[in-house]
């Protein structure tokens, strides 16, 4: 971009930098993306799985990371506690899942967020911010499972230690 464009001008303070029009630079990035997205359209359904995983957190996990921290501006402690967390939370997850399902009871809500989050990452680009709807939904799906574990874990140390079941 370094001849000038309509709606371009030369900065009054430098005249050798040239100020563009935020339209045309937009036109310019939108015609280069464009360009390179036919000429990789046999490579979308590669792309479409690395967004997906990058959400879930399952794909290039250190550079999500470093994303989370350097471009999307979170703290770095943080964002790999709450990986720990998140991945923490999966067996837990699966427990609960299984459990209402043996229950009757509906997982439609809980897949409809798995879907949604899934389909935002497919259309647009794998960012742990997605995520967050599936994230509630498994916090809830683990506390049924916690809520199940909770007295056999408790008991199980009482009785360890004497105590009175």
């Amino acid at each position: 971009m370094e001849e000038e464009y309509p709606g371009s001008y030369r900065s009054p303070d430098d005249p050798e930098r040239v100020v563009y029009d935020e339209s045309v630079i937009d036109r310019f990035n939108t015609e280069k993306a464009l360009e390179y997205t036919f000429d990789n359209l046999d490579r979308y359904p590669l792309v479409v799985l690395a967004r997906m995983g990058r959400s879930l957190e399952v794909f290039r996990v250190e550079h999500t990371l470093r994303v989370n921290y350097n471009v999307e501006g979170r703290w770095k402690i943080p964002s790999v506690l709450g990986l720990v967390g998140y991945y923490g939370l999966i067996p837990f997850t699966i427990l609960g899942f299984e459990m209402l399902r043996r229950r009757g009871e509906r997982l439609v809500p809980f897949a409809a967020m798995w879907t949604l989050v899934l389909f935002a990452s497919a259309i647009t680009f794998g960012l742990t911010r997605y995520r967050v709807p599936i994230d509630v939904a498994m916090i809830l799906v683990s506390s049924f499972s916690l809520a199940w574990l909770w007295p056999h874990l408790v008991g199980g140390v009482r009785s360890a230690l004497g105590a009175d079941p």
